[in-house]
Order: structure tokens, then C-alpha cells, then sequence
């Protein structure tokens, strides 16, 4: 077998390269190539792009730091976290009262209704009206179970009764001044005995003793607390609900800390009935409204001269004997001016509360008063 000759094969190869023109045309390829990628780098500006997006990445973080500081993010941040748990125990505590958006409706058309001592008032009319009859019917308005049963269940821890409460009774007996027979209304604590409520009527025996039932609530007192969607306890009697409507109507507190003992024993002392779940905001007009002419303009005395002196005196038996005359004589010279008495009337109890010397109001009796002790 012949072999193929090689000894020519370099300059062969030499003739078909220079036949292809290989170098040239690699060359030409390669610029071609590199002149194409320069057009598409200028054309991109990767580089540069590239390198503005990394300088304003990086500078994004210093201005969200300069726009969280001038805001005040983080600090309004805080705070309204710390509103919304606020908030959070507000609406807890609220709804618990109240409907949040219920829509607030009209107040009675009997007024009276959310007078807290309308009914004292009442009674208090029924033995004037009868202080010389023989007999008078008992009130006989129970609170019957329907009225119970609409009335929503409260918890004691909220809701709290007075410690001592009281009770009314229509006592019959012979008085000693005229020898006839009267009948009055007394007041005592529920546990006083049928020896203390004898006693305290004055009269002498024989005696016919009635106790005065608990005022039932009103269909509308009911219905108006269920609208508010108020939690009132079961027991509560018709001025019970009354105090707590006036509350609500006035934005005081709905269930404040109980009345002291030594006030109600006070009010009881002077024959003022005190609802089982009235506070001491309450006492102030109870004290106020059931007492005599000549007690009030006294007591109002009272009031304007502590305030000129700031001194304190809670009732007027805390007084020294010499100034308790003194506001006495001052209730005895003005009981029948028209003109003071008629300024007193625009007077209530809150305005002189009980254990201050505060007065709200500085009206012309107040003018008098005030001319009387310092002349």
C-alpha cells in the first residue's frame, strides 16, 4: 500500500489558508464583534446605571432615616400604640355600660321621672296632704317580677349598696300636744325595732305602724335604661333607677363608692329617706331639697360665710353654738324677703355641697349674705 506523500502538506495548507483568507476574515470577525459589544455598552450605560442604582440604594436608607426623624415616626408610633391600648380598655369598659353608636334617645316626657328624690318629694306631699285623717292607705307597688326580669344583671363588684339602708313607715298615734290622734311618716335604718320607730314618731300609744313598700320603676324608666343599655341590680326600686338616669344624663360617674355611714345615719336622723344606692353626690340635694325653709336659708348662711373665711363646716350642728344662732338670726331676718328667697330657689344642694366651702353660683343671695357678715 502507497502511503500518501506529507512533505508538501505544510505549504498546502498555507495555499488553501491564504485561498480563505482565515486571518483576515478572524480578524475582521473579532473587530466586528468587539465594536458591536462597545455600541451596546454605550447604548446601555451599564457601568454608569449600574452604579447610579447602587449609589441611590445606598442613599435611600439615610433618607428614610431623615424622614422617619422629621415625622417623628417612631415617637407617633409609640404613642399611638400606646392610644390604641388605651383605647382598647375604654371601649372595654364602656361596652360593658353602654352600646358604642347607640343612638341616644330623647329624655321623658315626664321629667320628674329622672328626679332622684321625687318620689321622697311624693311621700313627703302624702303627709302634708294627711297630717290631720285618721287613716291612709299604705302604698301597695311592689316590684313585680316582670319589672325584675328586663332589668340586666350587674356585677356586685360595680354596682354596690349603701351599708345601712332605710325604710318608711305611716305611724298612727295619739299626739301629746293636742291629744287627737295623727298620723305622720317616719323614717329609720331597716333595722331599727317597732320600739325605735314608736319613739321616734313622738306620739303616744295605742299605734297602728304601716310600712311603705318600695316604689316599683316606671314602664318608661325601664325602657329608657334598656335603650342606654344600662346595667342596673335587681333590687333597685323606682328612685334607685332614678339616680342612676340622672347620672347618665348629667355624665357623672354611673357607679360611684357607696355613701358614709355617718351621712346616711345624718339624713335618716333629719326623717330624709335615702335610696339604697345613692352616693354622696346624691346627698348633697337630698339634704338640700327635704329640709325646712328656715334649715335652708340657714345652712346657705352657712355656706357663704365658710367660703368668705374658708373654714368647713359639714352640717350645720358642726358648728359652734354662737355661730349656728348667728346663721339662725341671718335665716330668721331673710325668711320673708321674696327677693332672697327667690335667689335661694335658684339654688340646689351640688351647688353647696356638704363638707366644703366651695359655692358655684354667686347670685343675689349669696350678694346679701355676704353684706350681712362682713358689716
Amino acid at each position: 500500500m502507497k502511503l500518501p506523500g506529507f512533505s508538501n502538506l505544510g505549504e498546502k495548507c498555507k495555499k488553501i489558508s491564504d485561498d480563505l483568507n482565515l486571518d483576515e476574515k478572524l480578524m475582521r470577525s473579532s473587530n466586528a464583534v468587539e465594536k458591536k459589544y462597545t455600541e451596546i455598552s454605550n447604548a446601555i450605560d451599564l457601568d454608569e446605571k449600574i452604579s447610579k442604582a447602587s449609589d441611590a440604594l445606598s442613599g435611600l436608607g439615610e433618607t428614610c432615616v431623615k424622614v422617619s426623624n422629621t415625622l417623628g415616626l417612631d415617637e407617633k408610633m409609640m404613642k399611638l400604640s400606646s392610644t390604641l391600648d388605651h383605647f382598647g380598655e375604654k371601649h372595654t369598659n364602656i361596652s360593658e355600660t353602654l352600646r358604642t353608636g347607640e343612638y341616644r334617645p330623647e329624655l321623658f316626657a315626664d321629667q320628674n321621672a329622672l328626679n332622684p328624690v321625687s318620689r321622697t318629694e311624693s311621700d313627703a306631699e302624702i303627709y302634708n296632704n294627711n297630717k290631720n285623717i285618721d287613716e291612709i292607705t299604705p302604698l301597695k307597688n311592689n316590684i313585680p317580677e316582670n319589672v325584675i326580669d328586663v332589668q340586666c344583671k350587674v356585677n356586685n363588684s360595680k354596682v354596690r349598696k349603701n351599708c345601712i339602708t332605710c325604710k318608711r313607715y305611716f305611724v298612727k298615734g295619739k299626739n301629746p300636744a293636742t291629744n287627737r290622734f295623727k298620723t305622720i311618716q317616719v323614717v329609720v335604718e331597716s333595722t331599727a325595732s317597732m320600739e325605735a320607730i314608736q319613739q321616734k314618731s313622738g306620739f303616744l300609744p295605742p299605734f297602728e305602724i304601716t310600712e311603705i313598700s318600695l316604689g316599683a320603676p316606671t314602664e318608661k324608666q325601664i325602657a329608657y335604661a334598656k335603650k342606654l343599655r344600662l346595667s342596673l341590680p335587681q333590687d333597685a326600686a323606682f328612685e334607685d333607677v332614678s339616680i342612676f338616669l340622672t347620672r347618665y344624663e348629667e355624665r357623672r360617674t354611673l357607679y360611684p363608692s357607696p355613701m358614709p355611714e355617718k351621712l346616711i345615719r345624718y339624713l335618716i336622723g333629719k326623717g330624709i329617706y335615702v335610696p339604697a344606692y345613692a352616693s354622696e353626690d346624691e346627698a348633697h340635694n337630698l339634704y338640700f331639697r327635704n329640709i325646712d325653709l328656715d334649715e335652708k336659708i340657714a345652712y346657705f348662711a352657712m355656706k357663704v360665710y365658710c367660703n368668705l373665711k374658708r373654714k368647713v363646716y359639714y352640717t350645720l350642728e358642726d358648728a359652734e353654738p354662737e355661730m349656728k344662732d348667728l346663721f339662725y338670726s341671718f335665716a330668721m331676718k331673710y325668711k320673708d324677703n321674696k327677693e332672697f328667697v327667690r335667689s335661694l330657689s335658684y339654688y340646689s344642694g351640688s351647688d353647696l355641697p356638704l363638707g366644703s366651702y366651695t359655692i358655684s353660683k354667686k347670685l343675689k343671695a349669696y350678694d346679701t349674705a355676704v353684706d350681712f357678715f362682713i358689716k
